[in-house]
């Protein structure tokens, strides 16, 4: 069983963007009138239902030679809350106190936090024995999730999928990627893997050599070229 951890977002906040939801035969996704902003609940399995959050970025760029990417960002953990911590306490565009990020990651790339796995921060299930036990199973959830969204926006399969993980998420990142690989081969998720990159993410070199090879990438040559200074949360393309 993997636990919920706690985090300085405003509860009050999150609470009311949830209730809406929590009605599955009127609504599973709610967001701003521009469109800027979606969330919502998705059901991977029956009785089991993951909680997300997608911001589309005002520098976003259509039509031009290189795809605007889309940042997936996996929290560690396991069971740390991607749109409570990823969200507003690194690299959203609000921070705890709701006020902008000025070195938000949307200047750069549309941003995918989600609650994974199910019975971390607003994902839940009905039952505890749904509860994840393995990285295998949270990934198949994962991948049951993108299938989900990207078959209901269209718009978001033009962008390059890339996947940001820290801590645990790193380890966990390959897994899901694996996943969503084979379901992209399949015919199942409309997308483009673009790549990976991860924060103090928790794996061996060995790991990373071993479980990334379906990417066909070296780590060190990603097409992706991100370069963080962590001290100052600034991130340069």
């Amino acid at each position: 069983m993997m636990a919920k951890s706690s985090s300085a977002v405003p509860t009050q906040l999150l609470l009311l963007l949830c209730c809406s939801l929590l009605s599955f035969e009127l609504a599973i996704a709610a967001g701003t009138a521009d469109g800027s902003e979606k969330w919502g609940y998705v059901e991977v399995r029956p009785k089991a239902r993951m909680f997300w959050w997608h911001y589309r970025s005002p520098q976003r760029l259509d039509g031009v030679s290189t795809p605007w990417p889309t940042v997936l960002w996996l929290q560690g953990g396991p069971g740390g809350s991607g749109v409570a911590i990823g969200n507003f306490q690194e690299i959203g565009p609000l921070d705890t106190d709701l006020k902008p990020r000025n070195s938000t990651w949307l200047q750069k790339a549309d941003l995918l936090f989600v609650d994974n796995p199910v019975g971390t921060g607003f994902s839940y299930v009905e039952d505890e024995s749904l509860l994840v036990k393995t990285d295998v199973v949270a990934a198949v959830d994962l991948t049951s999730l993108l299938k989900k969204l990207y078959d209901q926006n269209k718009s978001w399969q033009k962008s390059p999928l890339f996947i940001v993980a820290e801590s645990y998420g790193g380890k966990f990142a390959a897994t899901v990627g694996l996943s969503i690989h084979k379901a992209i081969k399949a015919g199942e998720l409309k997308l483009k893997l673009g790549g990976s990159l991860f924060s103090i993410p928790h794996l061996t070199q060995i790991e990373i050599k071993e479980e990334y090879n379906f990417l066909g990438l070296d780590v060190c040559e990603q097409v992706l070229l991100w370069l963080i200074a962590g001290c100052h949360q600034k991130i340069m393309w």
